[in-house]
């Protein structure tokens, strides 16, 4: 609750309340994209179904589709599992992809009304720019040494909209907390959940934290608690 869930929440959000996406919903289809499927990506995914869910616009009216991107298979079967967790509104498609594959998706749907960027790097901004539509809303949560997309040239020609900066964790940490009180199963540890594991410090020399960060790194591992007391 200190991080990665208000975060997570945080870009979903932004996305969701856009007035860009107005006249999408009121068309009656809305497609959204989650580029990103690490502990932070799938808070927003689950935030994302979530408002769906809890009715954030009327689903009866509105088919929804969502894209979970990442290059990781590992990363996008944890997400499938988390998100058929929490799924349960007929109007909400969900489809699991790399990055080539969602690409190849858009172009024959015409892009996305919404992307999700939760990588903070600029392979990962460049393929939220490339799945969006005209009209369409970027909303990052990245910390970039510079931007790839230009005001005047990519995002004026494109007419798209990019909301990005630092979370607020403090001004919307109970709607986040609403969030884990709704799902706290898919905030566990384990199978299927968003922490991996709870491990201890290990050896004096931080050979173990070492080797758990390398693990992130490569994608073999999840979220994972660190517990000074173990």
């Amino acid at each position: 609750m200190a991080d990665i869930l208000p975060t997570g929440y945080f870009a979903v959000r932004s996305a969701l309340r856009h007035p860009n996406l107005e006249a999408a919903k009121k068309t009656g289809t809305l497609s959204i994209a989650v580029v990103g499927l690490g502990p932070v990506g799938l808070c927003a995914l689950v935030s994302l179904l979530d408002s769906i869910s809890e009715g954030s616009w009327d689903t009866s009216s509105t088919q929804c589709t969502i894209l979970a991107i990442d290059p990781s298979e590992s990363r996008r079967e944890r997400a499938s599992r988390i998100g058929n967790s929490v799924t349960s509104d007929r109007s909400v498609k969900v489809e699991y992809l790399s990055p080539r594959v969602a690409s190849e998706w858009t172009a024959g749907e015409g892009g996305m009304n919404a992307v999700c960027e939760m990588v903070g790097n600029n392979s990962a901004l460049r393929l939220a720019y490339d799945l969006i539509k005209p009209f369409g809303v970027i909303s990052s949560i990245g910390s970039y040494l510079y931007h790839i997309l230009s005001a005047r040239g990519d995002l004026y020609d494109k007419n798209v909209s990019l909301s990005f900066g630092r979370c607020p964790v403090r001004s919307i940490f109970y709607e986040a907390l609403g969030v884990l009180k709704r799902w706290p199963e898919v905030f566990g540890v384990g199978e299927g959940k968003i922490i991996d594991k709870v491990v201890g410090f290990g050896a004096p020399d931080g050979s173990e934290v070492r080797r758990i960060y390398d693990e992130f790194d490569k994608g073999l591992c999840g979220k994972v608690v660190f517990d000074p007391w173990k």
